[in-house]
């Protein structure tokens, strides 16, 4: 269950955004920005997101902790010399 919402999230985050950005031609008017989102939805989401980046962001700044999870990747990372610095994770 926890694998088939984590393939889901980031489809399911888009469609969030684009619902709450753009105003489209329907028939018969507009469709506007959802207003449904309550403040306490749009934090918990902004959690959520700011949490599973926390994550990447251990798994690809903490190299010595993660190596024998994939060793041969860990090591390309490592000899990346351009590598970027990732931003560090806030929480909203």
């Amino acid at each position: 269950m926890r694998r088939r919402k984590a393939k889901r999230i980031p489809s399911e985050r888009h469609e969030q955004r684009m619902s709450a950005l753009y105003v489209d031609p329907v028939p018969g008017g507009w469709k506007r920005p959802t207003r449904e989102i309550t403040q306490s939805i749009a934090f918990d989401d902004l959690q959520d997101a700011a949490n599973d980046y926390r994550g990447q962001y251990d798994r690809y700044t903490d190299l010595e902790t993660h190596k024998l999870d994939d060793p041969e990747f860990y090591t390309a990372l490592e000899q990346w010399a351009e590598r970027p610095t990732l931003p560090l994770p806030e929480s909203p």
